[in-house]
């Protein structure tokens, strides 16, 4: 009893734990249970609950647990403590912890029977979107239904609205994940949803509220990546009413057959962006290319990308226009580039009409 006695002393919970554990009978006492409880320490009171015999646990050690409000040891108990020592106030101790990791791990790894209503509940309650969406992913089946969704539409965040309709079982996805993700109105993940969610929860109103949010990033990709079936013309009209001159590009150089559409052109073309009109020119193939973009280039009088036109651009699309504009433009920088880097024709011909305009400017 003196060596317990001077051992309780001590507050030293790994050899109390380990004397509770070890110790025979005779020479273990309840003031070893008692010295451990006082050390408050969570880990070697999980231990304890663990692996101490029968007569030497008690309910204090569980109360003393629970006081810790250690969120690691709450749900290690609530995982590996048998049924006898487990108590559903362990539970609601840890649905009370900020420690959103070990809530959802409980629902995860914890027995079923451990997991009643009132308990899921109390875990779910406050919880963050992100684990919200790993909840309804993760947890077994019969302690959840569709209220997740709910739970979930409630945090308005976008990502997890979409990530739970591509990865959440049938059981727990709602039409509401649908209606939160439109009204919260983030072009990017409704573009997601249209390329990777089921046709079973894809909707029309998805297309909708794209077209409504007007970003022209977002609308190059779906016409891009959306499956048949879920592109509509009122995509490609959404795109043209932007004038994004790079992304009108883009579509009309990634865009699949049956998706283009002339007006694409034509509105690439009244954007007047130099650049962009010359990547047109040199990149998009020959039956969405249309002589008016190399008119189009001419009257921007960009000497820049009039002079990597007649560098890059092939026969059938380079005109004498160009040419005429890059001497309008005046640069010499350009015009001295064209003379030295252009194909012979091209360059000869550049020569002869400033040859031409110089001789003209002396008569006159």
């Amino acid at each position: 009893e003196a060596i317990a006695e001077a051992l309780s002393k001590t507050g030293n919970a790994e050899y109390l734990y380990l004397a509770g554990r070890d110790w025979p009978e005779g020479r273990y006492c309840e003031a070893i249970a008692d010295a451990l409880i006082e050390t408050r320490d969570a880990a070697y009171l999980y231990q304890a609950g663990n692996y101490w015999l029968d007569e030497r646990f008690s309910a204090k050690i569980t109360k003393a647990l629970i006081e810790t409000r250690d969120a690691k040891y709450l749900y290690l108990a609530g995982r590996d403590w048998p049924a006898g020592r487990y108590s559903a106030d362990i539970g609601l101790a840890l649905a009370k912890t900020r420690d959103e990791d070990y809530r959802y791990r409980a629902g995860c790894d914890w027995p079923v029977d451990r997991l009643d209503a009132k308990l899921v509940r109390a875990l779910l309650r406050g919880m963050s979107a992100e684990y919200l969406f790993y909840v309804g992913r993760d947890w077994p089946r019969g302690i959840l239904g569709k209220e997740i969704a709910q739970a979930l539409a409630r945090r308005n965040q976008p990502e997890y609205l979409y990530r739970a309709g591509r990865d959440w079982p049938d059981d727990r996805f709602s039409n509401v994940i649908t209606r939160a993700l439109i009204r919260a109105g983030d072009a990017y993940t409704m573009y997601l949803a249209g390329r990777d969610w089921p046709d079973e929860r894809f909707s029309s109103a998805i297309t909708e509220a794209l077209v409504k949010a007007q970003n022209s990033y977002d609308l190059y990709l779906a016409g891009k990546d959306w499956p048949e079936g879920r592109f509509s013309e009122r995509i490609t009209q959404a795109l043209i009413k932007t004038r994004d001159a790079e992304l009108l590009f883009l579509a009309g150089r990634d865009w699949p057959e049956g998706r283009f559409d002339p007006a694409i052109t034509q509105a690439l073309i009244e954007t007047r962006k130099a650049r962009w009109l010359y990547l047109a020119g040199l990149d998009w193939q020959e039956e969405r290319y249309t002589p008016q973009i190399a008119q189009a280039l001419a009257e921007t009088n960009n000497a820049e990308y009039l002079y990597l036109a007649g560098l890059h651009w092939p026969d059938g699309r380079y005109t004498d226009e160009m040419l005429r504009a890059l001497i309008r433009t005046g640069d010499p920088k350009c015009i001295q580039l064209a003379m030295r880097d252009w194909r012979a024709e091209r360059s000869e011909a550049l020569m002869a009409a400033l040859w031409e305009r110089s001789h003209a400017h002396s008569m006159a």
